[in-house]
Formats: structure tokens, sequence, C-alpha cells
């Protein structure tokens, strides 16, 4: 019976990861208008993720806007543009870096909503819908009170930074943000337990989790949606 299951199991997890384009929207600022609030490293957490997303596959749609150019009307363009090309075996990824409050991630002239956002994932025929996103506060991005339940959209992740009470830090002297860093060292391997080369969504959780934890004291990542703990975040080949 265990055979079965397993077998059962790998056959789902290809299921999951075959002939899958993934169509990204990374955004990042550091430079907002003047001086007083403006980041350090966000415009290159940005960098960072779209190019991982790049070199895991030539043939992923991975857009990028940093600083001046991701104002608000852009950042809505391109994540409506983008996820709606894609395709029922596709996957579609938002990646944030920059200031957030409450409600929204802060763009370079305007707030960006946290619903703007989901009912653009929402219209996607996309498979998986993933939002990664380092900011202040960005655990209340959650619904249903912080619990997923029946009427939360099915396949929809998001791995967040910060719970809704804290801050996320950047991390000085270092190329990238904190959860960020682990993120993106999550997702190129370190992440991979069993070493079959696809990071999973419980992998990747456990592995930042640890890392953020033995980093920081006051931030806490959050993973949070209606999706199975085995979805697979990164295939490499």
């Amino acid at each position: 019976m265990k055979r079965i299951l397993f077998f059962l199991f790998a056959a789902w997890l290809m299921a999951q990861t075959v002939d899958a384009r993934i169509y990204a929207v990374c955004v990042g600022l550091s430079d907002y208008p003047g001086t007083r609030n403006d980041l350090t490293v966000s415009a290159n957490d940005a960098r960072s993720m779209s190019k991982l997303l790049k070199d895991n596959s030539a043939g992923h749609e991975v857009k990028l806007l940093t600083n001046q150019n991701a104002t608000l009307s852009n950042v809505r363009n391109m994540i409506y543009n983008t996820f709606l090309a894609a395709g029922p075996n596709d996957d579609i990824v938002f990646y944030f870096s920059g200031h957030g409050i409450r409600g929204s991630f802060v763009c370079y002239n305007g707030m960006l909503t946290y619903s703007s956002i989901l009912a653009t994932m929402g219209r996607s025929r996309a498979r998986n819908k993933v939002i990664y996103a380092d900011a202040c506060y960005a655990g209340d991005i959650r619904q249903n009170r912080g619990r997923a339940n029946s009427r939360t959209p099915k396949n929809v992740m998001f791995f967040l930074s910060s719970r809704s009470n804290e801050r996320s830090q950047e991390w000085y002297g270092h190329p990238n943000s904190k959860f960020t860093a682990f993120l993106l060292e999550g997702l190129r391997g370190a992440a991979d337990t069993d070493r079959n080369r696809i990071v999973t969504a419980i992998e990747l959780y456990t592995y930042v989790k640890s890392r953020l934890s033995a980093n920081s004291r006051i931030q806490h990542c959050v993973m949070w949606g209606n999706f199975e703990r085995h979805m697979p975040l990164m295939r490499w080949r």
C-alpha cells in the first residue's frame, strides 16, 4: 500500500512540473522620491529574484521593474499583461521588495493594494499562483483573519517576510534583505532536503524559517494560502 501511495504521489508531482512555464513580475524599490524613504538593497532583491528565475529556464517569462520605473501604473499593467498570458499548465509569481503598509505595497508614486493584486491573480488561468513579499507588515495580506478556509482560492500561496505587526529587516553589508537572502538560497537548492531537484513549499518554508530565526529575533516569515504542502516552487533540470 505504501509503495502504491508513493508512486501516486510521484506521478502527481511530475504532473505538477512537466511543461510548466513561470510568468513572473519582480518589483523592487530602493530609491523612492526624495531621500527620506530610501532603502538599501530592495531593488537588488528584485534583480536577484529575476535572475534566479531566468537562470532556471530560458522559457520563463520574467519581467523586472525597479525604482522610478516601478510606478503604480507600470506595476499594475505589468501584472495584468503577464499573468493573463499564462495558461492552465503555467505558474505565476509576483515578487515585491520595498516599503509596505497595512493593506498595500508602496510603489514609486502610489499604493499597490493587496486586493488589486489578488483580483488580477484571480483572473489568471495559471495552475499555481505565488506571491513572495519582502516588506513591512506583509503578513497583513492574509485573509479570513489569517486562516485559509474553503473560500480561499486553491493553489494560491503567499510567502511573506514578516507578520502583520512586524517590520522586515534589511541586512547591512549584504546584497539582499534577510528574508530574500534566505529565500534565494532555498530556491537555489539549499531547501531541497530530499535532493530530487524540486524545491517544494514545505521545504522552502522550513529552510527559510530556520535561517531567519537564527538571524533575527524580531522578524518571522509567514506562509499562507490554500495549496498542497508539496507544491513545487522551483524545479532544476
